[in-house]
């Protein structure tokens, strides 16, 4: 087997117990490199979990998601480590190019707000501007201006109301 590196996100998956919404996780898999490779996944436990399509072909430069399901998730399997490993494969000859090991982990409970706080400090803050009221022209210094923000009236009464 070659030694090309995998590169896969998120590099471990944490399923809770109590928190249904995380039985059902994406892996992506990224291929940085100039031709396809194709790809399987297989898990230590494979009774415990379900993947969609765990096998197929990735472009080059270029990235698939892959749905990982919790289907049995008890008590009984918490704090049990499980491995997911991803290797690829040269298309032509089917000789193995690199793997990655994901550890899996089901813990007991529900989310928690320090691993809320974690997954929100992986995305870069929006970059707030100052804004002018269109209606008076005034700078205002207290209204902060996103993206996101309408536009248009609401603005010039968030200036003005409180002047």
């Amino acid at each position: 087997m070659k030694n090309f590196p995998v590169f896969v996100f998120p590099v471990s998956l944490e399923f809770y117990l109590n928190a249904r919404h995380t039985h059902k996780q994406l892996l992506t898999v990224y291929n940085p490199y100039d031709f396809s490779v194709n790809f399987k996944v297989l898990c230590t436990s494979p009774n415990k979990f379900t993947v969609i399509d765990p096998e197929g072909v990735i472009a080059p430069q270029s990235c698939i998601d892959i749905v990982v399901r919790y289907t049995q998730p008890s008590a009984a399997h918490c704090n049990t480590t499980e491995k997911f490993r991803i290797t690829m494969y040269d298309r032509n000859t089917q000789q193995a190019l690199g793997k990655r090991d994901i550890p899996t982990k089901l813990i007991e409970g529900g989310t928690s707000k320090h691993n809320t706080r974690k997954f929100r400090r992986q995305f870069p803050p929006l970059n707030y501007q100052s804004s002018n009221c269109k209606t008076c022209r005034r700078a205002n210094k207290d209204y902060m201006q996103s993206p996101f923000t309408p536009q248009g009236p609401t603005t010039h009464q968030y200036c003005c109301s409180y002047s």
